[in-house]
């Protein structure tokens, strides 16, 4: 330990050792407990003593920036990602009006078929009457059946 040596001012004797610790704790005051004296308030021994030997501010700041590098490409992706599924539902969509149209035709060519339909039950149904009937003379017409109402000789 070193001493040191100073004049008191009181003492009639020219000088007194003491040690380095004394003169200092004369001048800065006692430690308090698990503190550093003339350190921060969050200074402890451990944090005073003891060597970093993690990684410094710069490998922090490395690896801080390789995970914005990390996010920013995965952003990208997703981004190009939402841009194929707005693609996809696009097609999605104009498949479905195309569908929808279809349907649209298809609904009206029933409507068309069963109005053929109606119309060729009504035809079928009329021709059976119409077969069924007996043929109808008209009563002013006057049909000769004998030969007396020819107009040719039949004598020659």
């Amino acid at each position: 330990m070193i001493q040191l040596s100073a004049t008191s001012l009181n003492s009639e004797s020219g000088s007194t050792l003491i040690s380095t610790e004394a003169a200092f704790v004369s001048v800065m005051g006692k430690d308090q407990s698990g503190r550093i004296r003339c350190g921060d308030s969050r200074e402890t021994r451990r944090t005073w003593y003891v060597t970093r030997e993690g990684p410094s501010s710069t490998d922090y700041q490395q690896q801080i920036s390789n995970i914005e590098n990390i996010l920013r490409m995965e952003v990208e992706k997703l981004r190009t990602e939402a841009h194929r599924w707005d693609s996809e539902m696009d097609e999605m969509r104009r498949e479905l009006e195309q569908l929808r149209k279809r349907e649209s035709k298809m609904d009206d060519i029933r409507r068309q078929m069963l109005q053929m339909s109606t119309f060729m039950t009504q035809f079928q149904t009329s021709q059976r009457f119409v077969a069924s009937a007996p043929l109808r003379v008209p009563e002013d017409d006057h049909v000769d059946t004998d030969a007396e109402g020819d107009d040719y000789d039949d004598d020659d």
